[in-house]
């Protein structure tokens, strides 16, 4: 038995800008009965100090996660994957000897195909790879949509339910090149000004902040796939549709190792 925190951001004052991303992607404002992620802000990264001092535990529970934490090797925060033992060239050849006639381009530096279809199905050319290499699963890998920094800061200005003409104003000072909020206070002299006379500015720059590297929007690609070995550890989740889905995006796919293709019409 071990001790542990159910853990979705780092510090206790991110609970805010968490409400604020739930509130962007569900279309609804700080002032909706469904604002809130979570019932408290205490699902935060929490020091050793803290998770000690927990009441109603036994010490052992600490000494228990602590032992298990001090024998996993976290590489980048992703599932270590080197390669498909699978060449690139192999599934070149495969669609070459296809039945029907397909523009097949091999990038061999990245192990990347795209295959013209010339009016066949994408259906059917899966289902032959399938049928040829049978330990390979074909899976749609995951394309995510980062925030410009104005875009997270005018979303948050709206969940705070700022009028549309404000928002406006206040992303006009957002100045060129300005990689976050901070930034765009020490580059122009009226969006420091504004940010620090004016609170919803303020409180709103520094949600945007932290939200900065959420993503905007995901979607499974729908003629990309990544060809995965049965049984590899990569991360699985599926849509809505109970469609499978790569949780990686392209260019992690590719630095992995793994094999990726795509169907153009």
């Amino acid at each position: 038995m071990v001790l542990t925190n159910d853990c979705h951001y780092l510090d206790r004052k991110d609970s805010i800008a968490i409400d604020a991303l739930n509130c962007i992607r569900k279309g609804i404002d700080l002032g909706h009965p469904e604002a809130k992620r979570f019932a408290c802000n205490e699902y935060y990264f929490k020091s050793p100090k803290e998770m000690k001092s927990l009441s109603g535990f036994a010490p052992q529970l600490v000494r228990n996660s602590l032992a298990i934490a001090d024998k996993i090797d976290v590489t980048d925060g992703y599932i270590p994957v080197y390669g498909s033992g699978l060449p690139a060239s192999k599934v070149f050849g495969l669609l070459n000897r296809y039945p029907s006639a397909l523009k097949v381009n091999l990038k061999p530096r990245i192990g990347h195909l795209t295959i013209s279809l010339n009016g066949h199905k994408s259906d059917g050319v899966l289902e032959y790879l399938r049928q040829q290499l049978p330990d390979i699963e074909f899976i749609r890998f995951t394309e995510y949509y980062p925030w410009t920094v104005r875009s997270i800061f005018g979303a948050v200005l709206s969940a705070m339910k700022v009028p549309e003409e404000k928002i406006r104003e206040f992303r006009e000072l957002i100045p060129a090149g300005a990689m976050t909020l901070r930034e765009a206070a020490l580059i122009s002299t009226d969006f420091s000004c504004l940010s620090s006379e004016d609170y919803l500015c303020a409180l709103a720059a520094e949600m945007a902040d932290t939200l900065i590297n959420t993503f905007r929007e995901k979607m499974l690609l729908k003629h990309n796939y990544a060809l995965v070995p049965k049984g590899t550890p990569v991360p699985i989740a599926r849509n809505d549709e109970g469609q499978p889905g790569c949780q990686y995006e392209f260019n992690f796919v590719t630095e992995i190792g793994l094999i990726t293709l795509n169907f153009e019409p």
